[in-house]
């Protein structure tokens, strides 16, 4: 019964106007309803504000966000969709649950186009499967159960949440931080080794926990091809464990035409351009003679 009142309680919040704490206060109300690991159906649907449905595991925090904000990078994914031309093909590298690529297929579906998902996590890639077929946009994405890397083979992850949905890291090797997390092997693969299987590239989300680096230095042919719009979550702290920053992958983008935008504060959703430290985490590379820069960027 806890659990059927805890639910319609944050249906409620999910379609309530979004205000400041409004996850705090649904989590602690949580608390008073259901200790996290004592949910008997931890597992169900939920529908965003975007009308995306995604399938959750309530005891991962990333899902808890949604389950009573209803929201998910809402701005961004809101631009990346006003930018989408008729063809138009998008990555989505660390599609975790589907997070971006439900919202964006279903838009991309009235323009002949297609989202690409890369999810190597067993369970999310299960979650993310049943998302695309909730929301009836199978056509229009194409599920990739594996990791982008810069070599072909194989690799160990840490799960570093609790459910049977979670987000994962690439294994380390640091003792500390991987004790008592659950690991699994996983393939990898090269961006670069991905071209024929498509004949354009309009975008690339990427948020895959610091293998970032691994990513663009698997797939400079690929990038230097197609040039697309890349937007991704550099988290220093997992990109530093593997000895790298996001300079690092500025290297590589910088010589091939590359320029650096974050988020402008007082217009969410546009982009001012920057200079690139280590410490920027959400970061927009836009190639320097992309016609579509200015829907990018503020004026």
């Amino acid at each position: 019964m806890n659990e059927k009142i805890l639910r319609i309680i944050a249906l409620i919040f999910r379609k309530s106007p979004h205000f400041r704490g409004k996850y705090r206060i649904g989590k602690f109300i949580q608390k008073l309803f259901i200790k996290k690991n004592n949910w008997q159906n931890p597992e169900f649907f939920i529908q965003l504000k975007n009308k995306s449905e995604l399938f959750i595991d309530i005891r991962s925090k990333t899902h808890s966000i949604p389950f009573w904000t209803g929201m998910r990078d809402d701005e961004i994914i809101n631009q990346i969709i006003k930018n989408l031309t008729p063809n138009s093909i998008v990555l989505d590298v660390g599609a975790n649950i589907g997070y971006y690529t439900i919202p964006i297929a279903k838009k991309i579906s009235t323009l002949n186009g297609s989202v690409h998902a890369f999810e190597p996590v067993k369970e999310n890639f299960f979650s993310l499967r049943k998302a695309v077929e909730r929301n009836r946009v199978e056509k229009n994405v194409v599920l990739n159960q594996f990791a982008l890397g810069d070599y072909n083979g194989s690799i160990e992850i840490v799960k570093t949440e609790q459910g049977k949905s979670s987000n994962a890291v690439l294994s380390f090797n640091d003792e500390q931080y991987e004790k008592g997390l659950s690991k699994e092997t996983i393939e990898i693969k090269m961006l670069d080794d991905y071209m024929n299987q498509i004949n354009r590239c309009d975008f690339i989300k990427v948020d895959i926990e610091g293998a970032e680096y691994f990513l663009i230095k698997g797939g400079t042919k690929f990038i230097e091809k197609f040039k697309p719009v890349i937007y991704g979550e550099f988290n220093a702290f997992f990109l530093r464990k593997f000895g790298f920053t996001l300079l690092d992958i500025w290297k590589i983008l910088a010589p091939i035409g590359y320029e650096a935008y974050v988020e402008d504060r007082i217009k969410k959703g546009k982009f001012i351009k920057t200079e690139v430290k280590e410490n920027l985490i959400d970061v927009l590379f836009l190639p320097a003679e992309e016609k579509a820069t200015k829907k990018w960027i503020t004026h």
